[in-house]
């Protein structure tokens, strides 16, 4: 008796009050689990069973509440529907790869048709895809030592993404001003620039973002103009091969069939 008395009392003291009564409540297993998950967790356990508990905490609270609404049949099926995303893109012509950032940069040239785009196929799927890419202007940077007024230029082009007919099924924009190294987002290796640098670099992104039908299954990205003020151009260029922007990060997020 007094060697019980002795164990509960340094337990007790171990533990502190309130741990030690739901010690005496549970039974040392569990107890010892609530220590290591935390309450919340472990009253979830006691609540679903070890089991379903686990699989809660490997997928996460919501999917574990569709699981046990739809199944563990139905809940896999759905798992494996998903979103996807491919990121394979063809330059139809390659500016070259960024400095820091390492991305794979595209001139973005004024066309008609797909071939003279960024292309991208799209696996088969269910339902809308959502291609995202980002758009920069296309800058041509001044030399070293040049005054304020030689750096600035200020840029408008639009693009337009063809589907796998040539048809136009989005638009996007991308307008900006170079007035400093700040503006621009990254140089291009590969030229007798700084660092091994081209000359021409591109600006600060522009996300975009564009819901394409189910029906698309390839799309390619060409430009539609370009308005361009600076010292050494002024005007609205729209001749076709000419490179209006600069587009990276291209990615297209669909539901897997």
């Amino acid at each position: 008796m007094l060697k019980v008395a002795a164990s509960a009392l340094l337990a007790l003291a171990l533990v502190g009050p309130a741990e030690f009564e739901r010690a005496r409540y549970v039974g040392p297993a569990e107890f010892e689990r609530a220590k290591y998950v935390g309450p919340a967790e472990f009253e979830r356990a006691r609540y679903v069973g070890p089991a379903e508990f686990e699989r809660a905490r490997y997928v996460g609270p919501a999917e574990f509440e569709r699981a046990k609404y739809v199944g563990p049949a139905e809940f896999e099926r759905a798992s494996t529907r998903l979103a996807q995303v491919t990121n394979e893109f063809t330059c139809a012509a390659q500016l070259g790869t960024g400095l820091k950032s390492k991305r794979t940069f595209c001139d973005i040239i004024v066309g008609t048709t797909v071939t003279e785009g960024v292309r991208m196929a799209i696996p088969a799927h269910n339902g809308a895809t959502t291609l995202r890419f980002d758009l920069h202007n296309r800058y041509t940077m001044a030399p070293p030592g040049a005054t304020p007024a030689q750096m600035y230029a200020k840029h408008t082009a639009v693009v337009a993404v063809l589907n796998q007919a040539g048809q136009a099924v989005g638009k996007a924009a991308v307008s900006r001003e170079l007035r400093t190294e700040v503006d621009i987002f990254d140089r291009v290796e590969g030229g007798i620039g700084p660092d091994g640098t081209i000359m021409v670099a591109p600006g600060r992104p522009e996300a975009v973002v564009l819901e394409l039908p189910e029906s698309v299954t390839s799309i390619a990205i060409v430009g539609v103009r370009l308005e361009a003020t600076s010292i050494a151009m002024q005007g609205t260029f729209v001749t076709p091969g000419r490179p209006v922007a600069v587009g990276s990060n291209f990615r297209i997020e669909y539901t897997r069939k």
